[in-house]
């Protein structure tokens, strides 16, 4: 396909309002798009027989801090440098500027920015600039112009992209969130929360300048909440307005020129304000109220009881704390609540006197009217203070775990307690009155001690602590050592012993008697059996014995054996060496005392 290359301006100008640019001058650079290869030609004013044609690479416009920028002329030369602002409006019109915005915001600037992306976009905002010429993407030929083949490839790829831009700006022109221009009614205090069913929230932000005083908007993916406070002012029909968001593509389209002879190029900003509202009235109810009396179990008002009140079961929502006056009473009064609905008291606290009342009360609300609700305390009674302590040093036993019943049966449970580090609990707030009687039952107490199995009983007298000493006595066992000969087996008397605990204290010494038998007592705990001194005759056993007492009442036996030590044999020639050394020895001292004598 030859053609041959005419270079012609075209030149539109339609004069309309224009748009006040942010510079006068922008400095650009310009990088090539690949893969590289379109051309374009033009046709006659009627007709559609082409007259010249023109080949060349899409070209990317930047700014030193990232603005992208398209081009607006494609058969001039490419610009870079300074360029000086040119009004876009006259050289489109604000419909085609509109337009051209929509095109390259939602085909580049709100994807991801990628050359693909560009590239379309680019060819896209040229057909619609110059809907005289056809463009096409070719396979480039080294040769001349007119040798370039089509790349239908890339052709049929552009018209399914171009296809599905076009989709998307339709939708967008036509679709907002599904509760635009809803409306919703609430009274104070109430809450509502409603579902863009489109799905398409997220491309919208909302107007904190449109939501009135006392109002509360909050957004959480395709769900909206609306929450009115208890004090919110009575209004009509009041807009909660939502707006596009494009990302910052927002603004006012700018046009650079370098000369006549080079590319104008375009930033395009969306100056269009796409808004989804919905109707909100908030409606005045006749308060409701709520009375509180507060007595003791005596009749008599009291009076500082601290109450809390919530909306909900779960105590999750506080509408407010409020004290009981001297005559024990509460008045809550401008409750906004619907009919029918309940609030709910807890008690935080109560004078000393009293036991807290821990049960949640539900007060049903009808608008209008005066809810009036009667709680009573009772007197606080005693304190119990038990005592864990060990039966032989008084020492505090801590970790020792007691039940308390109201009973002598053992079938109340009131609850069950651990001693401290002090070997003491205290128990109050009892619920009980004057010569009534608790019963304390130990379940458990360290491996050291012996469960203390009676179970004790404590007379509680109303505004006094009572207290109880509980003992435990110290596990021990019985302990037996026999000594006996390790060949005839027969017992050696005599032998004393080192008994040694586990921090090598010795806590027993003694001597085996006439059988043998070495008998005493110890406590809970692991203990080392040292062989002191054994008779003459025999070797001492060095090797020590462990016992570990766990005072469970049996008898722990040791046998150790010791073996005699080694005689020399009679009769042996060593044996006579030393008896004639014997005599001689004796002979020289007799001479030498006889010699002295003289």
């Amino acid at each position: 396909m030859k053609r041959v290359f005419v270079l012609l301006s075209l030149i539109t100008v339609i004069l309309l309002n224009s748009i006040v640019s942010f510079a006068d001058e922008v400095e650009v650079k310009a990088d090539k798009i690949y893969p590289e290869g379109y051309f374009w030609e033009w046709k006659k004013e009627h007709g559609d027989v082409p007259i010249g044609a023109i080949s060349g690479t899409v070209h990317k416009f930047y700014t030193s801090d990232g603005e992208v920028a398209f081009c607006l002329d494609s058969a001039l030369r490419v610009p870079e440098g300074n360029l000086s602002s040119v009004d876009i409006i006259e050289k489109f019109g604000r419909e085609k500027v509109e337009q051209l915005s929509m095109v390259s915001y939602f085909g580049y600037y709100s994807t991801d920015r990628s050359d693909y992306n560009f590239r379309q976009t680019q060819r896209y905002i040229w057909e619609l600039i110059s809907p005289d010429y056809r463009f096409a993407w070719y396979i480039p030929s080294d040769e001349h112009l007119g040798d370039e083949v089509i790349d239908n490839d890339r052709e049929n790829d552009y018209m399914i992209w171009k296809e599905n831009l076009d989709s998307k700006i339709d939708k967008f022109n036509k679709e907002k969130p599904s509760f635009s221009d809803i409306s919703v009614e609430l009274k104070k205090s109430e809450k509502v929360t409603f579902t863009d069913t489109n799905g398409i929230l997220k491309n919208w932000k909302l107007d904190e300048s449109s939501i009135p005083e006392g109002v509360e908007v909050s957004v959480s993916g395709n769900d909206v909440s609306v929450d009115i406070s208890e004090d919110c002012k009575v209004f009509e029909n009041s807009r909660i307005v939502f707006n596009y968001d494009f990302q910052g593509s927002e603004g006012t389209s700018l046009a650079y020129r370098k000369g006549e002879k080079y590319q104008d190029i375009g930033f395009f900003k969306v100056d269009k304000n796409r808004e989804a509202s919905f109707s909100l009235t908030v409606k005045e109810e006749e308060p409701s109220k709520i009375k509180i009396i507060k007595k003791g179990e005596d009749g008599i008002p009291i009076e500082n009881v601290i109450f809390e009140l919530y909306r909900d079961s779960e105590l999750l929502e506080k509408l407010g704390e409020y004290t009981t006056d001297e005559k024990g009473e509460i008045s809550i009064e401008n409750l906004h609540i619907e009919n029918g609905k309940y609030l709910f008291l807890k008690e935080k606290s109560t004078p000393d006197k009293y036991v807290l009342d821990s049960e949640i009360v539900d007060v049903e609300i009808f608008p209008g009217e005066t809810s009036e609700i009667e709680i009573i305390n009772y007197i606080k009674d005693s304190k119990l203070k038990i005592r864990k302590i060990d039966s032989l040093t008084k020492e505090p036993i801590a970790n020792v775990i007691f039940e308390l019943y109201s009973d002598k049966e053992l079938t109340n449970k009131l609850g069950e307690y651990t001693s401290d580090e002090k070997g003491e609990i205290l128990i109050d707030n009892l619920n009980t009155r004057e010569g009534k009687f608790l019963y304390i039952k130990e379940i458990s107490v360290s491996d050291k001690y012996v469960l203390n199995s009676d179970v004790v009983e404590v007379e509680i007298i109303p505004g006094e602590t009572s207290e109880v000493e509980i003992l435990n006595d110290i596990k021990k066992s019985k302990v037996k050592i026999k000594k006996i000969d390790s060949k005839t087996k027969e017992p050696i008397e005599g032998v004393e012993f080192d008994i040694v605990d586990s921090d090598n204290t010795i806590v027993f010494n003694g001597l085996t008697d006439e059988n043998g038998i070495l008998s005493f007592e110890l406590e809970f705990g692991k203990y080392s059996v040292v062989e002191k001194n054994t008779p003459k005759g025999y070797k001492r056993t060095k090797v020590e014995k462990e016992i570990n007492v766990d005072g469970n009442g049996e008898i722990i036996e040791i046998v150790i054996e010791n073996d005699r030590e080694d005689l020399p044999k009679t009769g042996s020639k060593n044996e006579m060496l030393s008896i004639s050394l014997l005599y001689i020895s004796l002979g020289f001292v007799l001479t030498r005392l006889k010699v002295y004598n003289s």
